[in-house]
């Protein structure tokens, strides 16, 4: 958790200069397109932030009333992200319509260069650990953050072709064009957002069959124990795991409460990231 939480960290203080620098380097070199990826690379911090406080929020422990914990607070969280992503969105579409044609300065490419390897790398950081540490707001950040380098390499090819402006009328509005498809990517980000997260907010069952199979094998090495299904539901970070398994039906009584708590016991292995644990005797 705590690697998650500095990850995190490093990643919001990273979007923050990104976005200072691509929005202060747009208002004065007068170029549309860069402001608009600096706005797309600021709505990035903000989701780095919510993210930060559901991560926090979502580890706290159960009680009788969430008897569960608290894991569904990081789709809460997440769609409270998609609504700012969407408010963002539909500001830049507004906004790219009101720009004036403006050749780049030289400079401009240097920095949006600079911008796109630091950017890069904190994609491949985000990934790479969100694998690792099987964190749903890491990958969900590390996918933010990739639809921002998009933003970037098209913002490069839009000032580029605004170079040939004088030579190809057309290309004056190029800035403008490139805005405005910043713009409709950042509002795709927003509605994929809040689909997946509104889906696993209603309840949505894990469909990891190398996790269920993975699962299912090591139950399986408890003598007697016959595993007929594993449903594992989402919450959050964590899941509930539902079992049904196939035993004698002529064990004693005691016999079967030493099964039940050894398979539960394997269940909450960590690497499995169970917390809690149904088990069905069927026939």
């Amino acid at each position: 958790m705590n690697r998650e939480k500095n990850i995190l960290r490093l990643s919001m203080i990273n979007n923050a200069f990104l976005a200072t620098i691509k929005i202060g380097s747009g208002i004065l070199g007068k170029n549309s397109s860069l402001i608009s990826d600096g706005i797309h690379t600021f709505s990035d911090f903000v989701t780095d932030i919510v993210a930060l406080i559901g991560a926090k929020l979502s580890k706290k422990k159960p009680n009788k009333i969430h008897p569960f914990g608290y894991g569904q607070i990081e789709y809460v969280t997440n769609s409270f992200v998609g609504i700012i992503i969407f408010c963002l969105g539909m500001f830049l579409l507004v906004e790219s319509f009101l720009g004036t044609p403006q050749t780049p300065e030289p400079w401009i490419f240097g920095m949006i260069f600079f911008c796109f390897l630091l950017k890069m790398g904190a994609c491949l950081i985000l990934s790479k650990e969100g694998k690792k540490l099987k964190s749903n707001v890491l990958i969900a950040s590390s996918k933010e953050s990739f639809a921002d380098v998009a933003s970037s390499v098209l913002v490069f090819l839009a000032n580029i072709l605004m170079l040939f402006s004088n030579q190809v009328q057309i290309f004056r509005y190029a800035n403008q064009v490139g805005s405005i498809i910043i713009a409709f990517l950042v509002l795709q980000m927003a509605f994929q957002v809040l689909k997946e997260n509104i889906i696993a907010l209603i309840g949505e069952n894990e469909e990891d069959e190398e996790l269920q199979k993975e699962i299912e094998k090591e139950l399986e090495t408890i003598p007697l124990v016959d595993v007929k299904q594993v449903t594992l539901v989402k919450y959050g970070t964590y899941y509930q795991a539902e079992i049904k398994v196939r035993i004698d039906e002529n064990i004693k009584i005691h016999r079967l409460l030493k099964l039940e708590k050894r398979m539960t016991k394997k269940m909450r292995k960590k690497k499995f990231r169970i917390r809690y644990v149904t088990i069905e005797v069927v026939e």
